[in-house]
């Protein structure tokens, strides 16, 4: 639950500005996105477009976003993204259907390796 939504003036509460760049607060309680009904499958996701600049800087929301919510490419989250090697073969592999070689150095040194070489020979795209 957003208890800011609670209050008549949010913005002057302790900490709100710091939540407001925490991509977990965006994604759990502004965008109520874990008790989203996955029957709809995001029935409203709108509010999360004003917050893309936040969850682009973290590679699990990044990923989520993209994944989950725009169902193509997110540019802006890539970077963050490439950090992780677990972000970087399931935004390859689920999100791009093809290498992402920004998130390669990433996958290269971890156990995702074989995983994303198979992968991306099945998706005609060999390393």
């Amino acid at each position: 639950m957003n208890f800011f939504e609670l209050h008549n003036k949010p913005e002057s509460l302790a900490g709100h500005e710091e939540l407001l760049n925490n991509a977990t607060f965006i994604w759990t309680e502004v965008a109520d996105m874990d008790n989203a009904d996955y029957d709809e499958y995001f029935a409203d996701t709108s509010v999360l477009e004003q917050y893309e600049h936040v969850l682009a800087k973290d590679p699990y929301y990044a990923y989520m976003y993209a994944h989950y919510v725009l169902d193509d490419r997110f540019p802006e989250g890539e970077d963050a993204i490439a950090t992780s090697d677990q972000y970087s073969f399931m935004y390859a592999n689920e999100v791009l259907f093809k290498r992402f070689k920004k998130g390669e150095k990433a996958i290269l040194n971890s156990h995702y390796v074989d995983g994303y070489k198979a992968r991306m020979r099945q998706y005609g795209d060999e390393l």
